[in-house]
């Protein structure tokens, strides 16, 4: 059976998406790993264009948007969910929505970004982050197949966003803080 990573929300410039999936297209023939793009945005048809000529795995799936409401159960099915940004100012300051959802759900998180996000991630344990510029794709998802601390990874994702996140408790401190 195949890892399902699975990137949700815009396709566009900012999430570096052109460069990802060109360094998923030097992995290795028959590795089990599949990428889902799953939503719209200005890269969406280049994007399109390039994988015509080049999936040469056939591993990589550009599919439609999807309501809010059926996020959580399209993504549910993933073994990953991926995060990717530009390494520029102000992507490498920002913090995604798409993060906190992500937590909220339980899934462990891959990002392919550099700063905030990766500190989040890093110091939360409950994913990898790493500069998609500078890894060896093939030595990563290697990795990432025979990780044993899935579940772990998990869970903290999901009880980081519980204590992080949680909507009574981001009110509370900002009540306090009036």
């Amino acid at each position: 059976k195949a890892l399902r990573i699975v990137f949700a929300g815009n396709l566009g410039d900012a999430q570096n998406l052109i460069s990802l999936i060109k360094k998923i297209n030097q992995l290795k023939q028959n590795i089990p790993i599949k990428f889902f793009f799953i939503g719209d945005g200005r890269v969406k048809k280049l994007i399109k264009k390039y994988l015509l000529n080049n999936n040469k795995n056939n591993n990589i799936f550009i599919t439609k948007s999807y309501p809010n409401f059926k996020m959580p159960n399209i993504l549910s099915c993933a073994d990953y969910l991926l995060i990717s940004l530009k390494n520029v100012e102000p992507f490498n300051l920002t913090i995604p929505g798409k993060l906190q959802n992500y937590m909220a759900l339980g899934k462990p998180i891959i990002s392919f970004s550099v700063g905030i996000v990766n500190n989040i991630i890093l110091s939360a344990n409950c994913g990898y982050a790493e500069n998609i510029d500078k890894i060896n794709i093939n030595k990563f998802l290697d990795k990432i197949i025979i990780n044993k601390k899935k579940n772990m990874m998990s869970q903290n994702s999901l009880n980081y966003a519980k204590k992080n996140y949680n909507k009574e408790l981001i009110l509370k401190k900002f009540l306090m803080n009036l």
